[in-house]
């Protein structure tokens, strides 16, 4: 994938922003401690995000719209 990431006639260069991308995150899967320190990141944004936002409350009121024929829903 190295070769790849720097080969510029095999590869398009949305390939390569591909690649680059893949090996900033996780070193091709191989540094176990870079994907960790990802997840990690991400679960501590989410964390923040839902203490600084959270969920609603309580729920919204159900509105039922149309009719209902006879005999049904009984």
């Amino acid at each position: 994938m190295e070769m790849r990431r720097y080969d510029r006639t095999g590869t398009t260069p949305a390939e390569r922003g591909l690649l680059h991308g893949y090996w900033m995150l996780s070193g091709y899967g191989l540094r176990a401690s870079r994907a960790f320190g990802w997840l990690t990141v991400t679960m501590l944004v989410t964390l923040v995000l839902l203490m600084g936002f959270g969920l609603p409350d309580d729920d919204p009121k159900q509105e039922v719209t149309g009719t209902v024929p006879p005999g049904a829903g009984g």
